[in-house]
């Protein structure tokens, strides 16, 4: 317990006093004391969990760049003669509603720079895209079947 002074006339009262014995002045006590840090630290939180929602909903409701698309669209049959080329070197390609699976050996892939891996995946993202741009690539392992990268919508990952 703390002597504290009463905010209406000054004499040294307890913390824990619901009124001044002196003046009689209530004081306002909060049942469940919050710490400046404590509400700082929670609004913080609050803040950052807004702009991380915000944020995803962006990127899913965004869709895909059209200017990436308009590009793509130009070069279409020629990746298309790419991708034929990569399956008579034996890369398993399976095709379904909205996606493409491209399988390569792990070993391979790893060894690959991360720009040639970008471009081997969107080369697959082209040949095979609608118009509408809404199309997924899978490059999968060989043996594993493991994702080791995919584009969605024109925007390509590593893994899974």
């Amino acid at each position: 317990m703390a002597l504290i002074a009463c905010n209406e006339c000054g004499e040294r009262i307890s913390s824990e006093a619901n009124a001044c014995p002196n003046c009689g002045m209530r004081r306002n006590v909060r049942r469940f004391p919050i710490s400046t840090r404590v509400l700082v630290s929670g609004c913080l939180i609050a803040v950052i969990a807004i702009i991380i929602v915000f944020g995803r909903l962006a990127m899913i409701g965004g869709g895909p760049d059209r200017n990436l698309i308009s590009a793509l669209a130009d070069k279409k049959e020629s990746c298309q003669a790419h991708v034929r080329e990569l399956e008579s070197l034996g890369i398993r390609i399976t095709r379904s509603a909205g996606s493409t699976s491209a399988e390569f050996d792990e070993l391979y892939w790893t060894a690959y720079e991360h720009g040639v891996k970008v471009q081997q995946a969107m080369l697959f993202y082209c040949a095979d895209m609608p118009s509408s741009g809404n199309y997924t690539v899978y490059i999968k392992g060989l043996k594993s079947r493991k994702i080791l990268a995919s584009i969605h919508d024109g925007n390509y990952s590593d893994g899974e």
